[in-house]
C-alpha cells in the first residue's frame, strides 16, 4: 500500500472509530435491556409484572408508586404473585416460541412472532414456567365448564351441573378449625357466580376420581383469566398440599407451599405466646403433626414431642379431621373418646377467643 494511502486511512479511522465504537456499545446495551425486562410492581400491591411495556396494568403504574424487583423470585419472596395479564402474555409468547421451535424441527425455519425473555431456554423444561407453574396442561381428562353456585365447609364447591367438587391435591382446614373460614371466604371471592374451567386429574370412571363423600376431585380455574384455585389457596397459606394422595400437579403445588412457608403466610405463621409453645407430637418420617391425645399418635414411627411453632418451622401441617376424603376421618371419629372431643372443643373456643390459630 502506498505511503500516502496508508496515512489517509489512518486519519479516517481516527475520525470514524469513536463513532463506530459508540454505536456498537449503544446497540449492545439496547439489546441487553431488550433481553431482560424489568420485574415491577406497586408499593402496596399484591402482584408483580414482567411485561411493563405490554401489560396495560403495568403501564398505568406511576413512577412514584413503582417498585423494581431484582427477579421474579425476589417478587415472590415479597409475597407478590404474577399479574394475570402478564401470565396470559407469557402463555402467548411461550406458545409462539414452541410453534417456532416445531417449525424449526420440520425445517421451515419460521421466525418466532414473539421474543419472551422470561421463557425457559431452548432445550430446557418447556413444560415449566420460570415461576414454577405449569405452562402446559397435564395429561388428564378434557376440561369442562360450569358456574360455581356455592361454597361450603371444607372447601366443598357446588357447581350448576349438579356436582360437588373438592380441589384435587389440596387440603383445606376442616370446618370449625382456625383458618377454615378464611379458606372458604377466599374461594367465594375468587369463584362464586363465576364460570370456571373444571379439569379432572383422572377420567370419571377411574378409581379415585371421587372421594368417600362422592365429591369430584378436580382443578378449578375461573374462565375469565383467573388462576388455579388450589394453587392460589396454597400460595396464600389458606391450605396445604395433600401428602397422602399426590396428583399430577403435586410438584407445582409443593413449590407454592414452600413459597407460603418461607413467607410465613397463613398456617405457616408462627404463633405468639402460649399458642406457639403448645406441645404436639410427630414421628421420625411423619408428614403431619398431631395432638398428643390423637388416636393416630399411636401409629407414629419414632414419635417425639415438639411445639406448634417448631412443627411450623419443619413445614409440618396439622393432621386434619380428614385428608383428601380419606377414610381416616370416619375411623378417627369412631375411635375418639368423649373426653378428647371435649378437649378439642375447648381448645378451639379458646383459640377463637384469642383471635389466633392453634395451627
Amino acid at each position: 500500500m502506498p505511503t500516502w494511502l496508508r496515512a489517509l486511512t489512518g486519519k479516517v479511522l481516527r475520525l470514524v472509530g469513536p463513532i463506530v465504537l459508540l454505536s456498537i456499545v449503544t446497540a449492545t446495551e439496547a439489546s441487553a435491556q431488550e433481553g431482560q425486562q424489568q420485574v415491577i410492581g406497586t408499593k402496596r400491591g399484591k402482584v408483580y409484572h414482567i411485561y411493563p411495556d405490554d401489560c396495560a396494568s403495568a403501564r398505568r403504574i406511576r413512577l412514584d408508586h413503582r417498585v423494581v424487583f431484582e427477579s421474579e423470585e425476589a417478587a415472590r419472596r415479597a409475597g407478590r404473585r404474577l399479574c394475570r395479564r402478564c401470565e396470559q402474555l407469557r402463555e402467548k409468547y411461550l406458545e409462539a416460541a414452541q410453534t417456532a421451535s416445531r417449525d424449526d424441527d420440520s425445517g421451515q425455519r419460521t421466525k418466532p412472532e414473539y421474543d419472551d425473555p422470561h421463557r425457559p431456554e431452548s432445550g430446557g423444561r418447556d413444560d415449566q414456567r420460570d415461576d414454577g407453574r405449569s405452562s402446559t396442561p397435564p395429561a388428564s381428562a378434557a376440561p369442562m365448564y360450569a358456574t360455581v353456585k356455592s361454597v361450603g365447609p371444607d372447601g366443598t364447591i357446588e357447581l350448576d351441573i349438579g356436582e360437588k367438587v373438592c380441589l384435587a391435591g389440596v387440603v383445606c382446614p376442616p370446618d370449625g378449625r382456625p383458618l377454615a373460614e378464611d379458606a372458604v371466604r377466599f374461594i367465594i371471592e375468587q369463584s362464586r357466580g363465576r364460570r370456571v374451567r373444571v379439569t379432572l386429574p383422572a377420567p370419571l370412571e377411574a378409581p379415585g376420581s371421587r372421594d368417600v363423600f362422592g365429591r369430584l376431585r378436580a382443578y378449578l380455574v375461573p374462565d375469565d383469566g383467573g388462576r388455579d384455585l388450589g394453587g392460589e389457596l396454597i400460595f396464600q397459606g389458606y391450605a396445604w398440599v395433600c401428602r397422602d394422595r399426590p396428583c399430577d400437579r403435586h410438584a407445582e403445588y409443593t413449590r407454592r407451599e414452600e413459597e407460603a412457608w418461607r413467607a410465613q403466610r397463613g398456617i405457616w405463621k408462627p404463633l405468639d405466646g402460649e399458642a406457639g409453645r403448645q406441645e404436639v407430637v410427630t414421628g421420625r418420617h411423619a408428614r403431619y403433626y398431631f395432638a398428643p391425645d390423637s388416636p393416630h399418635a399411636a401409629r407414629l414411627n419414632g414419635a417425639f414431642s415438639l411445639t406448634v411453632n417448631e412443627a411450623k418451622s419443619r413445614r409440618l401441617p396439622p393432621y386434619p379431621e380428614y385428608d383428601c376424603g380419606s377414610a381416616d376421618r370416619l375411623s378417627g371419629q369412631k375411635a375418639r373418646s368423649k373426653e378428647t372431643s371435649t378437649h378439642e372443643t375447648r381448645e378451639t373456643q379458646s383459640s377463637a377467643a384469642q383471635g389466633r390459630s392453634t395451627f
